[in-house]
């Protein structure tokens, strides 16, 4: 058989994997994402450690269902019904596609979900928690973002404030001016990032799914260019930047409970997430069954792609049998070239530990 020949036949492999993975993301990304709608949702975003929530069986990921018989749609709907029932709140979640029922005390908070604290920041030096849910300020109940924006426009900077958290303790914050990359207003600086409204309850944190928000991003990728398509690479593990940190491995779990099919695809009910999930990994696998059998190394089809192509050079240059050789030492040093890289890539991350 020519080189000719066989580099085809090496090639049509390598090709039949980018079309399937092509058709598949095209179909994912098209069609299903297309018919696929957001449903209004509460989800437990965290569960404190040792609190009553966590010591009955609460985690963080499981969506809210019913509250006291009562369907839940929202979070003003969920601290509603916590606020007219009495004894222990009763609630029904989803979680790892069985349903799960918990009793909690009855004692919510409303607030905002502070969702990161920014370094060398005054909450930072008054030992403000991430993931805390602040419920008053100097006294002053806050129930959500519009009343804690129209709080501290009334602050100051070198003001000392008393922020009250859903855990029940108090921190004195020390508000300073906001940088100069930021628009000020003359308002005290706290810095924290915030992730929006929230309900606290028994050590439990509820927020409403960002659904659409997610959604959003998910079709978004195709259309990113190269960092779209960094972002498909890693999309079952690093999941969508700010929504699925631990991954996305497909509508699955507490994401069934927040979208639901739509159109065309309505009747075929959860059984349409097979679809998506199935095109998805699919898609997904097939893409990295072409780019690793593109490396050029032996016996990847790259690999006897490019000792064809490097070996048909050397004969057009040198002898037969001297292009043999040279073909060979170039295929051995590319070879360990590779093998280096990814051992590089795979253990790089680990080496801040040598210096410790």
């Amino acid at each position: 058989m020519s080189k000719a020949a066989r580099i085809r036949i090496l090639s049509a492999g390598v090709i039949s994997n980018f079309l399937v993975a092509a058709v598949a993301m095209a179909l994912f990304f098209g069609p299903v994402i297309g018919s696929i709608s957001p449903v209004d949702r509460v989800i437990a975003v965290d569960v404190l450690a040792g609190s009553e929530a966590q010591k009955m069986g609460l985690e963080s990921g499981m969506a809210l269902l019913e509250t006291d018989g009562i369907e839940i749609r929202g979070l003003e709907q969920f601290y509603s019904a916590l606020g007219s029932g009495s004894g222990a709140a009763k609630l029904k979640l989803f979680y790892n596609d069985k349903d799960e029922r918990v009793e909690l005390s009855r004692m919510p908070d409303r607030g905002i979900m502070v969702a990161s604290i920014f370094q060398d920041s005054p909450a930072s030096r008054a030992g403000l928690p991430a993931r805390s849910v602040i419920t008053g300020i100097d006294g002053t109940e806050i129930i959500n973002l519009e009343g804690f924006r129209k709080k501290m426009n009334t602050t100051h900077p070198g003001q000392i404030i008393a922020i009250t958290t859903g855990a029940g303790k108090t921190y004195q914050i020390n508000l300073t001016a906001k940088s100069s990359a930021g628009k000020d207003d003359g308002a005290g600086f706290i810095g924290i990032g915030i992730s929006g409204n929230a309900v606290f309850l028994a050590g439990a944190i509820f927020q409403e799914a960002p659904a659409r928000q997610f959604l959003q991003s998910l079709k978004s990728i195709p259309s990113s260019g190269l960092q779209g398509f960094t972002y498909m690479l890693s999309l079952p593990f690093s999941g969508i930047p700010g929504f699925t940190q631990k991954g996305f491995p497909g509508f699955s779990g507490w994401l069934t409970q927040v979208f639901e099919p739509s159109g065309w695809a309505e009747p075929l009910g959860g059984r349409f997430f097979w679809i998506a999930n199935l095109l998805l990994w699919v898609g997904w696998i097939n893409l990295y069954a072409g780019l690793f059998n593109c490396l050029p190394a032996v016996p990847l089809d790259g690999g006897h792609i490019f000792r064809d192509l490097v070996q048909s050079a050397f004969e057009k240059v040198v002898k037969p049998k001297e292009a043999e050789r040279f073909t060979r030492t170039a295929v051995a040093l590319l070879a360990w070239l590779v093998l280096t890289s990814l051992l590089i890539t795979i253990i790089a991350p680990f080496t801040h530990w040598l210096s410790l």
